[in-house]
């Protein structure tokens, strides 16, 4: 492909690449619980007499319902414009958090409205938006995809401190009130004007030269990609990969704060994990243009195994607390990115919609399961220690998988059965 048609993508895709980056900052993966639940569990605590482990239970939530859901939202995205999906999806979503804040009153409450919310802003995950992206770039789809995830480094950089500012100045319901704007009056505004219909590759017609020339030639079928080691090992890497980094996420203000920092310190310490994530996304996505992206993925996840291993030791100081941070953002960075990717590269585009959001099942839905044992075992042991060194030993695991991954398949040919 010319330069002059490498940068006629970023000209004509620009537009979707801002929207997808605030629809991905601001949708239910990251708002729902990530990058919030940890500020709320405090006042919470506070006013309800909650354990961490019942707060949690939300994330179970969350992870049941767009893991439940997102083979339908794959399903979707291969067939029709989501344009209008994820305009109901981002309002829904954002009304959800105002919900939250005008009646939550008890612990069913609580479980009973982050099912809804959950359920509106399930078209917002990285499906509909990686469906988009990798339609749209074929040159530099790994650097488009990194931008576009960056959305969610913004949001772990961010919403911690803004959310905290909120809650220690206005309270919990102001809390919600405020994260529920961000979709409302951000994501939604950018996705009507942007975001419009995205190129279909369909199983009735035929791959065009260039996207074929950008995924697996074979364009795995879901059945097809369901019975390829590829496919398992895959779903294995982002299930473990997502369990270490939504536990991180979600527990790193309760860890800064069990260290001995205030909640605006911790706040703000956290926050550093978005920068990181950032540039995680950027550098990983420029490298898996030019270089095998299974050996990218795997130099990045065993330094942040090893961090985390440091972490769960104790005893580091503040600079080591914020490093530490940085190397696991800049592994939670890589995760969507690799991804998109892998999943265009191994398994083709025809039908890529479903087989990307197969994979984000696990990815989405594992870690509501790990999530609250990361807090009941603080509970329990009276540290994270114990949880810690248990995330450290699955990312090492996620870094070994990659590895096993392989060459990607050629570019003409029937599909790879492994």
């Amino acid at each position: 492909m010319s330069v002059e048609a490498t940068e006629s993508e970023f000209r004509r895709g620009w537009g979707t690449l801002l929207a997808s980056c605030a629809g991905l900052a601001f949708g239910v993966a990251t708002l729902a619980i990530s990058y919030t639940i940890g500020v709320l569990m405090g006042p919470l605590q506070d006013e309800f007499g909650w354990s961490r482990a019942q707060i949690l239970v939300t994330s179970t939530i969350v992870s049941v319902v767009v893991g439940s859901l997102t083979l339908g939202v794959g399903w979707l995205a291969d067939r029709i414009n989501v344009r209008r999906l994820l305009i109901g999806s981002q309002l829904g979503f954002g009304l959800g958090f105002i919900a939250l804040g005008l009646f939550l009153s008890s612990l069913t409450s609580l479980y009973v409205l982050y099912f809804f919310m959950a359920l509106a802003g399930v078209a917002t995950t990285a499906v509909a938006f990686a469906k988009l992206i990798t339609s749209q770039f074929v040159k530099h789809r790994g650097l488009a995809l990194g931008l576009a995830m960056s959305g969610s480094g913004f949001c772990a950089f961010l919403v911690p401190p803004y959310l905290s500012f909120v809650v220690e100045t206005f309270g919990w319901r102001a809390g919600y009130f405020a994260i529920g704007a961000l979709p409302l009056f951000v994501a939604l505004p950018l996705t009507v004007l942007f975001i419009g219909r995205q190129p279909k590759v369909s199983a009735a017609r035929p791959v065009s030269v260039p996207l074929q020339q950008a995924g697996s030639a074979g364009n795995f079928t879901l059945p097809q990609a369901l019975i390829s080691y590829r496919f398992w090992a895959t779903f294995m890497i982002f299930v473990l990969g997502s369990c270490v980094m939504t536990g991180l996420i979600t527990n790193y203000v309760p860890i800064l704060e069990d260290e001995g920092y205030s909640a605006t310190q911790a706040a703000a310490m956290a926050g550093t994990f978005g920068i990181s994530v950032v540039i995680g996304r950027i550098v990983v996505g420029y490298l898996i243009d030019r270089l095998w992206a299974p050996l990218v993925g795997c130099l990045i996840f065993v330094p942040a195994a090893v961090s985390i291993a440091l972490l769960a030791g104790g005893g580091l100081s503040t600079a080591g607390l914020i490093a530490t941070i940085l190397m696991s953002g800049f592994a939670a960075g890589a995760e969507v990115d690799l991804m998109g990717f892998l999943v265009a590269r191994y398994f083709g585009l025809r039908h890529f919609g479903k087989i990307y959001a197969a994979i984000y099942i696990g990815f989405a839905l594992a870690p509501g399961f790990t999530t609250p044992l990361l807090g009941a075992a603080r509970d329990h042991y009276g540290d994270y220690s114990v949880g810690l060194y248990v995330a450290a030993v699955a990312l090492l695991g996620a870094a070994v998988l990659l590895i096993s991954l392989g060459r990607y398949p050629p570019l003409t040919g029937a599909p790879q059965r492994g």
